[in-house]
């Protein structure tokens, strides 16, 4: 079995944005180096423990943090070791994550010479307000040269990152920026509502969370607002926040959403390899800590049973705007959906969170918003059914 994503993270960032729970790290071109030495290390630990075949490798993937803070003379060693590890330059759809602020016409060529087909912008909006309150570094100004920056260089396959959902945030400021969003005709379209998490800055600011608590109705609206102007300019929606022209959804998402092999490098990394699925160590100290004693930086390690698999699959789909197939999913885990969720979905239907066919289970826009809960209640009923 191959794995077909690769996926490598790049924890370094100019300033750590108050709402990133990531692994990252102030940016600083002396860890560089000893960086790269020590994801090289974790890859010949992992080679020796488990069987690594690329030869199917669809994707691969920089992502952070900021990749785009790499100097391209450091980048270009990353993928000669990339191209040798997996055998040579392949066909692969080569991603890679920049912050306006650092995708110059000079580094976008770069990126072009070093074989990047696919690029990743952290917009976010083009209300400069928006980006002052999300403590943001780029202008309007720094997101609009940098995408004529990647259009110049004839990479058509990019993709712009889009929040909502935050203080200050009005649906007019939302729907300028989706206007603006489609002028510049991306591929694809990433729309995050912000979630406000543990042990990040915003979390020590309880009036953000309480200025969300207030608004449930306004965000939701402003969820189904980007849900419906999107799919009215061609891009399809596959996941709770990922949209798509027809042929250019991202493939890292997809075989991560359709639960298939994927290897993940670096700080905070997560992996699905042959049932085995893991995620590394997200504190430098701890990844650096583990490799020099000569481990895997692993924070946690797990063999998918039948179960997780079960709640996996149910996760993974219902986050996808096809939903699960209910035939299929009950035949392999011998279920009886009807005696099990009957109720909770009869609740859930009348509320307007999802619809049902005979075969399918899908959220509508509302419940795409409230994927997680919902996913958590019905796999409990699986427990106990």
């Amino acid at each position: 079995m191959t794995i077909p994503a690769l996926y490598i993270h790049i924890p370094f960032c100019q300033k750590i944005c108050p709402f990133c729970s990531f692994a990252v790290r102030r940016d600083d071109l002396q860890k560089h180096t000893p960086y790269f030495d020590m994801v090289k290390k974790e890859f010949a630990l992992l080679t020796r423990a488990i069987p690594l075949d690329f030869s199917g490798i669809k994707s691969i993937y920089f992502g952070g943090g900021t990749p785009s803070r790499l100097p391209l003379t450091t980048l270009e060693q990353w993928v000669a070791w990339l191209d040798e590890k997996i055998g040579g330059k392949s066909r692969a759809q080569r991603s890679i994550e920049a912050n306006p602020e650092d995708l110059s016409l000079a580094y976008g060529t770069g990126l072009v010479h070093l074989g990047f087909n696919r690029i990743s912008l952290g917009v976010q909006s083009f209300w400069g307000q928006g980006l002052e309150l999300l403590k943001r570094q780029h202008t309007p100004a720094d997101s609009r040269q940098a995408i004529s920056n990647v259009l110049q260089v004839g990479i058509n396959d990019f993709n712009l990152d889009l929040m909502f959902g935050y203080p200050g945030q009005r649906l007019e400021h939302l729907q300028a920026d989706l206007a603006e969003f489609v002028h510049w005709k991306p591929t694809h379209i990433s729309a995050y509502c912000l979630n406000i998490e543990e042990r990040t800055p915003l979390f020590k600011k309880p009036q953000w969370q309480r200025w969300q608590d207030d608004n449930e109705t306004l965000i939701a609206d402003m969820y189904r607002q980007v849900v419906l102007f999107l799919e009215d300019h061609g891009y399809r929606q596959y996941e709770v926040s990922n949209f798509a022209k027809k042929g250019h959804q991202s493939k890292q998402n997809l075989y991560n959403w359709c639960g298939k092999n994927y290897l993940g490098l670096g700080m905070g990394a997560h992996s699905l390899v042959y049932s085995q699925r893991w995620g590394n160590h997200k504190r430098w100290v701890d990844y650096k800590n583990a490799l020099t004693a000569g481990r895997l930086p692993q924070q946690y390690h797990e063999s998918l049973d039948l179960m997780n698999k079960r709640d996996e699959v149910l996760m993974l789909n219902l986050r996808q705007k096809k939903g699960l197939n209910l035939p299929s999913f009950e035949s392999v885990y011998a279920l009886d959906l009807e005696a099990v969720w009957g109720d909770e979905l009869e609740k859930l239907e009348s509320a307007g969170l999802v619809k049902t066919t005979s075969h399918r289970l899908q959220l509508t826009i509302a419940g795409l918003l409230l994927a997680d809960e919902i996913t958590a209640v019905l796999a409990s009923l699986l427990d106990t059914g």
